[in-house]
């Protein structure tokens, strides 16, 4: 489970931009079993699960995906390390939601200046597309293959939707949705058709 001021915040900007209340899932006591952290329940159906998970600032240091530089103190973004955390997230959320039947996705809570939305795109997709200056052809930057075709290339199939918020300390949180099957392409339009929205199956 998420920490619950986070759950807090993302049930009251749901509430405030959506009109849409999120409710609490109870953790299950059945020993080993994951449980989501909200659900969206409309007419006492359950309409779809949510797994959120926080992305944070850390403090740099080889450990936490940074190389040291030459000077004391100085540390260097690994470039794989915003990727490598995103995958893993993915993982973990989809431990908590493979156990519902209902459409799912995982909510990613971004607090952490080094990362952004082009780096769950990189790790999705394997690469980072770029306009070549000399030629004017757009170039994929395979970089990142092993981590989207790594661990998460099946889990990735098997979540419906995925939702991506930057928080914002002085402005409002910018809100991207991502289409990933049917039922959450239905789910996304329904609930979110006012804002951002994208299609992820490019990246299966």
């Amino acid at each position: 489970m998420s920490d619950n001021q986070d759950i807090v915040y993302i049930q009251s900007l749901f509430l405030d931009r959506f009109d849409l209340e999120l409710e609490k899932i109870p953790e299950s006591k059945k020993p080993g079993e994951k449980t989501p952290d909200l659900k969206c329940v409309t007419e006492n159906t359950i309409r779809f699960v949510c797994e959120l998970k926080t992305l944070k600032d850390v403090e740099p240091s080889e450990e936490t995906g940074y190389t040291k530089g030459e000077e004391e103190g100085e540390f260097w973004k690994n470039g794989n390390a915003a990727a490598n955390k995103i995958a893993r997230l993915i993982q973990h959320a989809h431990k908590q939601l493979s156990v519902h039947k209902y459409p799912k996705g995982p909510i990613f809570l971004n607090e952490a200046l080094d990362v952004s939305e082009q780096d769950y795109h990189i790790t999705m997709r394997g690469y980072l597309p770029f306009a070549d200056k000399a030629s004017g052809k757009i170039i994929n930057e395979h970089w990142w293959h092993k981590i989207s075709d790594g661990k998460i290339k099946n889990i990735k199939k098997q979540i419906d939707f995925y939702i991506w918020i930057n928080k914002k300390k002085n402005d409002r949180d910018v809100i991207l949705f991502y289409k990933n099957t049917k039922p959450g392409k239905q789910i996304v339009e329904k609930y979110f058709s006012q804002q951002p929205i994208s299609d992820s199956r490019a990246y299966q």
